[in-house]
């Protein structure tokens, strides 16, 4: 698992800030409260897949750089 900082770390050095703000509702990084990809799909007009595919960016920057 990977460490809230190593998280932030990939969100500020690979996404703009639109997915920025995706990543932190996603996984509750503010509020401590994950939401769900439905309700991120409603909150931000985006399919489920593009959600997906910022996870992935994420997680493939954490993972390359740890």
């Amino acid at each position: 698992m990977y460490t809230q900082e190593q998280i932030i770390e990939a969100i500020e050095n690979c996404l703009d800030a639109k997915e920025q703000q995706v990543i932190v509702e996603r996984f509750g990084l503010e509020d401590g409260i994950t939401r769900s990809l439905s309700e991120i799909e409603l909150r931000f007009g985006l399919p489920r897949e593009q959600v997906r595919k910022i996870e992935k960016k994420v997680l493939d920057y954490v993972r390359s750089h740890s």
